[in-house]
């Protein structure tokens, strides 16, 4: 999942919810729960179906849209991953 929250102005207004995407269903478009900004899988990554996006570690993405901050200048980001290469136990 990939949670994107924002003030309107730092430190003036309440954090509100703008995008989410929990990678639910079919296909290689990542849907915007919340904000209408669906985004795209490329370079092989898929949607599993049951919420998450499986990449390779080589060349896969999720594509957001240009502009998904709506010109605010303070942000955060939050993702949810599960690591399952017992070689490489940290990214």
């Amino acid at each position: 999942m990939l949670l994107l929250t924002a003030a309107a102005s730092a430190g003036l207004a309440e954090a509100q919810l703008l995008h989410r995407y929990s990678f639910n269903g079919p296909g290689t478009v990542a849907v915007d729960s919340v904000g209408a900004m669906d985004g795209l899988l490329g370079g092989g990554a898929s949607l599993t179906g049951t919420g998450a996006v499986q990449l390779d570690g080589i060349d896969d993405f999720v594509e957001i849209p240009a502009g998904i901050l709506g010109g605010r200048s303070v942000a955060t980001f939050e993702a949810w991953y599960t690591w399952e290469d017992p070689n490489l136990p940290v990214w």
